[in-house]
């Protein structure tokens, strides 16, 4: 028996890679795992065959084996979101590795922006680049904890799709010096007593200290996740 739910989450994926990589070979790769899988038919190894073949037909066969096993798939946003929690799943059973999987899902962001987790595997990956120049752009990730920061993203993730936050939340941050969570304000401060020339901090609004965890990582998720006693 085939199993439907197996055959719509590969096609997903084929559908999101395919968006945001314009490689129409996915569609052969899906065929391919069909196969491995004992899924067998006439459409699917034409498809096979079509490695060298336009995008066009790639496709077409694509369709026809969907259509002879009654799938269907809307093409809309939610297909981002389904194929980014595949992704994450996939990382947290140990079935990909967690830096191919942030790479993979910072490409989400320029599909639909709506989604604040996707510009954040954007900072991470720019950050996991950064690490090799000496860098740490992401608060809390280093070069020893990579791997580890990026499953407990991805944990993070498939928690917070489940919860209504607010809008602005990945904006806001927690000040370590009064303990208050909001969005943090721009200052401007004298470098030094000799010079005239100033520099921008972000601070606290209440005690304007500067010592602050962004929501938009980890530790700042965790805190909000402990907020409401998660």
């Amino acid at each position: 028996m085939i199993d439907i739910a197996f055959v719509k989450s590969l096609a997903i994926a084929s559908i999101v890679e395919e968006k945001t990589t314009s490689n129409s070979n996915v569609f052969v790769d899906f065929a391919e795992q069909l196969l491995i899988n004992g899924i067998k038919s006439d459409n699917v190894e034409i498809l096979v065959s079509l490695m060298d073949s336009s995008y066009f037909d790639k496709k077409l066969y694509f369709e026809k084996i969907l259509n002879d096993l009654k799938i269907e798939i809307e093409n809309t946003d939610e297909i981002y979101v389904i194929y980014a929690k595949d992704i994450a799943m996939h990382v947290l059973r140990n079935e990909l590795d967690p830096k191919l999987a942030i790479r993979k899902m910072d490409k989400l962001y320029l599909k639909i922006d709506s989604k604040p987790f996707f510009y954040d595997a954007i900072s991470i990956s720019d950050g996991i680049d950064l690490l090799d120049e000496g860098y740490e752009l992401v608060q809390g990730m280093t070069k020893n904890n990579v791997a580890q920061y990026v499953r407990h993203f991805f944990e993070l993730f498939l928690i917070f799709e489940d919860l209504n936050i607010p809008n602005d939340l990945l904006k806001q941050a927690y000040c370590k010096k009064c303990k208050a969570r909001n969005i943090p304000i721009i200052r401007k401060y004298r470098s030094s007593l000799f010079t005239s020339k100033n520099i921008s901090k972000n601070t606290c609004p209440n005690c304007k200290s500067d010592d602050l965890v962004y929501i938009r990582y980890n530790e700042g998720k965790d805190l909000y996740l402990h907020e409401l006693g998660l």
